[in-house]
């Protein structure tokens, strides 16, 4: 089993790295244009990875927290959230009415001020460093909303709407919209059965969706991109073995699981019966294969199909192009690009 999620993670990996080609083909392409678009993509994944890196949410982020090198120095954000301690927020069950209001950071009697209103939003306003003296971000919370639930062992709250955004210097770098959410409960727990969730964090844009069409059938969707570019979408539809997905632990709980998973004009088309697969002990690659169908396409035009392979305990996932060639999969994901991803994100990493 370990082997059929190894071989699915394998297969998501190589769709994040996918082809991110400017030409228009007039015909289907060429194996070799293929290959050739396919490690291009890998250098736009990374320039992409590297924009986002270098955005002006993460630089942000970064000076906030004094980050470096993955460690984290965040003495002055503690204290901020600190100070606020007298005001008595309720986290579990918040009380948007009670709070609405505007909080003004004092940074000479290091303290907050506060002036109430009935705008039904909290607004603080800071300086974005320590040695500040001018309150240059914003931090707003809106629209509000929680639902209550009464279990058997304890009282739940949760989230039914939130608006966010974070402002610095008159520039919005972050932004969460949460929208149209329900929850189902069972007296024992409560689980989302569908939302809108929209986040910004500059320059990319990441929204998600969860459709419950039945108390075992679930739709979720995701798109992110970079003002156009740099685009991935994934989308999934899974029907579950248990009526309710709540109680879902691992892999063997699903039926069916099929969708897309997509970045610029690269497509992978999947579906997986994860039942008749989970309920083979020791899966053969030939099994594997039968039951897990993958599908490669460019530009909506199909140009292959990945190919699950045991080889002397060695697993690796191919591609098989139209006309019959075959290429591993580990041409594209290996250590080289796990270097540079690495470099990119290095000051996050310890």
């Amino acid at each position: 089993m370990k082997k059929v999620i190894y071989s699915l993670i394998l297969i998501v990996a190589f769709t994040f790295s996918s082809c991110n080609s400017d030409d228009t083909p007039t015909s289907e392409p060429t194996v070799e244009e293929i290959q050739q678009d396919i490690h291009n993509t890998f250098d736009g994944f990374v320039t992409c990875m590297q924009g986002y890196e270098n955005g002006a949410f993460s630089n942000a982020f970064q000076t906030f927290m004094n980050l470096n090198n993955g460690e984290m120095d965040s003495e002055y954000a503690d204290s901020l959230v600190d100070e606020l301690g007298e005001f008595e927020f309720d986290l579990e069950n918040f009380n948007m009415s009670e709070h609405a209001g505007v909080y003004n950071w004092n940074s000479n009697q290091y303290l907050w001020n506060f002036t109430a209103n009935n705008d039904n939003k909290l607004v603080f306003n800071f300086p974005f460093s320590s040695t500040g003296t001018t309150n240059n971000t914003t931090v707003t919370i809106d629209n509000y909303s929680i639902q209550q639930y009464n279990l058997t062992n304890e009282t739940l709250f949760v989230p039914t709407r939130i608006l966010g955004s974070i402002i610095k210097d008159g520039n919005e770098i972050f932004n969460v919209d949460l929208d149209n959410v329900t929850y189902h409960s069972n007296n024992d727990i409560v689980s989302p059965i569908s939302f809108d969730l929209e986040i910004r964090t500059d320059p990319m844009t990441h929204h998600f969706t969860l459709t419950q069409n039945a108390s075992n059938h679930l739709e979720f969707d995701y798109n992110s991109h970079n003002d156009n570019s740099c685009s991935t979408t994934i989308t999934i539809d899974a029907s579950t073995l248990i009526n309710d997905y709540a109680f879902v632990e691992e892999i063997e709980d699903f039926a069916d699981v099929s969708g897309t998973i997509a970045h610029d004009n690269l497509e992978i088309r999947f579906n997986a019966q994860v039942d008749n697969l989970s309920n083979i002990d020791e899966p053969t690659a030939a099994q594997i294969n039968q039951l897990i169908e993958a599908k490669v396409y460019v530009a909506d035009s199909e140009v292959g199909e990945l190919e699950y392979n045991e080889d002397n305990d060695d697993s690796n996932i191919f591609i098989i192009f139209n006309d019959g060639t075959r290429e591993n999969v580990n041409n594209y994901v290996n250590q080289e690009l796990a270097d540079q991803l690495e470099a990119v994100f290095a000051n996050f990493i310890d």
